[in-house]
């Protein structure tokens, strides 16, 4: 009895060790959306701060980044096989200084609770455009259910735009169809 236990239990130990290790290996997979096997070398992968929204059977990709968890839904998107990666915005990338500088000359009375950069890949290669439309969540929390949040983008051709947003169950959820870095701010009130 004891040895069947034990065996049940190094199964689920190596079992778990496997689906963690395919959820946080690679950029972009392949073939299909649950199948990771090509590994996107970024700055950000080699200091191991990339987090990958790997596809689950519900068409849908988790990452934390910054306390914030940000679900990626595939279920829209056109280029199969492909997956999000999520990091915090790098300080020193110029779309970064351009957006910081542009949300605090226009965020008044608001909390700044996520920076970050998201990229979609497939293979390996950078998918910015012509993927269909990602629906984004963001996790900030129910204690924002109710208050308006904008969330700020600025784009590959370095434009920047704002979509507003009221948080739901401690979500707020937009829909994109061209990744970039996103700078979300939840109003005081």
């Amino acid at each position: 009895m004891k040895r069947k236990i034990s065996s049940i239990l190094a199964a689920v130990l190596v079992g778990s060790m496997i689906v963690g290790t395919t959820a946080f290996a690679a950029d972009s997979s392949t073939t299909s959306n649950t199948e990771s096997t090509s590994i996107v070398e970024t700055t950000e992968a080699r200091a191991g701060n990339t987090i990958y929204a790997v596809p689950t059977g519900k068409n849908e990709g988790t990452a934390t980044v910054g306390g914030t968890r940000i679900t990626a839904n595939y279920s829209e998107v056109t280029v199969p096989g492909s997956i999000e990666t999520a990091v915090v915005a790098p300080a020193n990338e110029a779309a970064t200084k351009v957006l910081d500088d542009y949300v605090k000359a226009n965020i008044n009375d608001g909390i700044l609770v996520l920076k970050t950069k998201l990229r979609l890949y497939k293979a390996g290669q950078a998918i910015n455009t012509g993927f269909g439309v990602l629906k984004q969540s963001f996790g900030v929390g129910n204690k924002y259910d109710g208050r308006t949040a904008i969330v700020y983008q600025i784009h590959q051709n370095g434009s920047i735009t704002s979509t507003s947003a009221v948080v739901t169950n401690g979500k707020i959820n937009i829909s994109v169809t061209d990744l970039g870095t996103f700078y979300i701010v939840i109003s005081n009130h």
